[in-house]
């Protein structure tokens, strides 16, 4: 389980190290994306690191189901 959270928390820092090379070079569209997803995957690193795997992995698979509906409604670019 640790491991898991240690590869969320590594993932979260990589996308705000990307986010804030979107912001320095003016993408700011990419920027937001970016910050978007370094909290999503603090929060579940968060809540992997609490014990609350199966809430976290609920929260993945909504997610994955929301953005899928936006995508199929032409509201998010592939």
């Amino acid at each position: 389980m640790e491991q898991t959270v240690t590869i969320y928390l590594a993932k979260a820092i990589e996308s705000l190290l990307s986010a804030e090379s979107e912001f320095v070079n003016g993408r700011y569209n990419s920027c937001a994306n970016r910050c978007y997803y370094a909290c999503f995957q603090a929060a579940i690193a968060a809540l992997l690191g609490e014990g609350t795997a199966t809430q976290a992995s609920r929260a993945l698979r909504r997610t994955r189901m929301f953005v899928t509906a936006i995508r199929q409604r032409g509201g998010v670019a592939q």
